[in-house]
């Protein structure tokens, strides 16, 4: 056992595990602070080798999304498609197969995303789909995450917050109306009035209204809002005070620079309502795991206290594990406008709190006679 200890000891400190360093994190921020997507993409692509064998499903979801964001979506799809099949591997594993993140640290552990971001890999992928017009495509991952979800919803403690989700909910509904299923689409939305129910006490943002303006067809523009918050370290005092020391993750809001979004298609105009507030999931959700981090990390600091008994110095070996997928947005916005079918041109103006254009977005999209077109833009 005091072998495997040390290694695994070695281990955390070389390496923690913990992905590119903060100036790859610093640099693909920026590259989405200007809007310049394929360049994030390749930063991305370009620091494989620093996300190490241990983090492939972050790799794949910072690619995926950040190909998704440059309008990349054939790229895209099996970037996601690998990151799904890695993080069921990984959920599927037993307590003793994961075992070193217990006693050693817990960035030894493979990544396998939090619960919310295996949603979002199949609502992301959906919407890649949509905006394709694969429409079943688009449902088989509609499907996917809302088996996901219902498994969830059994499976997860009560005093977990997100057990659902309301927006894929509300997505799935729309989808399998594009299909013309009408009856899986009534489904859906009681499933989405129900879950956005259970959030109205805890995350801003409500249930997408109607479709505005007149015409025989519609747009659908998903808006992807803000930079997501930064998972950072916090040092806290452990056993013998200064001697080990624990550690916790805690999230760190980013500036937001965009307050309201208004799209404008024809004659037809709306504002871009959050549907999503995925900054608030986050914050949520890690602070109902926190104390079960600091515990172990409690037990694990007094534990290597145990082995300077034994010649072992692991001193400064524990570090909160702060991956995250960390290009996701703050928040999710949708709008729907009744328009013209056939080709249209429209705008997302992205609006600071003084009404100031922070960003405007051309979108581009030819809805059928009586049908949907989807289409995605990112604000900063």
């Amino acid at each position: 056992m005091t072998r495997f200890v040390k290694r695994a000891l070695a281990l955390a400190c070389l390496t923690a595990c913990a992905g590119p360093e903060t100036s790859h994190r610093r640099t693909l921020a920026d590259f989405y602070a200007s809007g310049e997507y394929a360049a994030a993409a390749e930063r991305v692509r370009s620091a494989r080798a620093d996300y190490g064998a241990s983090n492939e499903v972050l790799y794949r979801l910072e690619l995926g999304l950040a190909l998704i964001d440059a309008a990349q979506d054939e790229n895209a799809d099996p970037e996601l498609a690998r990151a799904q099949d890695r993080m069921e591997e990984l959920w599927t594993l037993s307590v003793s197969q994961r075992a070193g993140a217990a006693l050693a640290n817990e960035n030894v552990d493979d990544y396998r995303g939090e619960d919310f971001e295996r949603a979002l890999s199949h609502t992301f992928r959906a919407l890649a789909f949509a905006r394709r017009g694969m429409t079943d495509s688009a449902l088989v991952e509609a499907r996917r995450v809302e088996a996901f979800l219902d498994t969830q919803t059994r499976a997860i403690p009560r005093q977990r917050t997100y057990r659902d989700d309301a927006f894929a909910r509300w997505l799935a509904a729309r989808l399998y109306e594009d299909a013309g299923k009408e009856d899986d689409a009534r489904i859906s939305d009681a499933a989405a009035a129900r879950a956005y129910e259970e959030w109205a006490t805890t995350y801003p943002g409500r249930a997408p209204g109607p479709s505005s303006g007149k015409g025989p067809s519609e747009l659908a523009v998903i808006v992807l809002e803000g930079p997501s918050p930064r998972k950072e370290r916090v040092a806290g005092g452990g056993p013998l005070g200064i001697l080990l020391q624990t550690s916790y993750p805690a999230y760190v809001l980013a500036p937001a620079r965009t307050a309201r979004v208004e799209i404008t298609a024809g004659d037809s105009s709306a504002p871009a309502e959050v549907v999503s507030d995925l900054a608030a999931i986050m914050a949520k959700d890690l602070e109902e795991r926190l104390l079960a981090l600091k515990t172990r990390s409690m037990v694990r600091a007094a534990g290597k206290l145990a082995l300077t008994a034994v010649g072992v110095d692991a001193r400064d070996s524990e570090f909160a594990d702060v991956r995250h997928w960390s290009n996701l947005p703050a928040r999710i916005r949708t709008a729907r406008l009744r328009v013209p079918s056939g080709p249209l041109r429209a705008t997302v103006r992205c609006l600071d709190a003084s009404g100031h254009e922070v960003r405007s977005v051309s979108l581009e999209a030819a809805p059928s006679e009586g049908g949907r077109a989807w289409r995605v833009a990112r604000c900063p």
